[in-house]
């Protein structure tokens, strides 16, 4: 509550796409351990952040939207995973950090 929830959330996602940038160039596993437990810790940020933004502009219907918004979480768990490996594929492995990267600075 003492940071307003829509400034944590751009906060984080810029984060995320700082911490994907460090996944794409470490070249030891250790390296790319401490990014990707970094990474987990500004992920852990969406999940309370959105149903705290959806809890207050939605006051109608937050069963449904709640139930559209977890049907879109999961689809884009599948999207993601299939665009991570078209990219991984045709550019090689580091591409499956970095495509998204631009997604994630526009929505922040």
């Amino acid at each position: 509550n003492y940071i307003p929830s829509n400034k944590l959330l751009s906060a984080a996602l810029v984060c995320l796409a700082f911490t994907s940038f460090l996944k794409s160039t470490v070249t030891t596993p250790h390296a790319f351990a401490a990014c990707q437990v970094l990474h987990a810790i500004f992920q852990s940020a969406g999940w309370p952040t959105c149903i705290k933004l959806i809890g207050t502009f939605v006051t109608e219907n937050r069963g449904f939207i709640m139930g559209i918004w977890t049907t879109c979480q999961s689809l884009g768990g599948i999207l993601g995973a299939v665009w991570a490996t078209m990219a991984m594929g045709r550019y090689g492995w580091t591409w499956a950090y970095v495509y998204h990267i631009p997604i994630q600075l526009a929505l922040s």
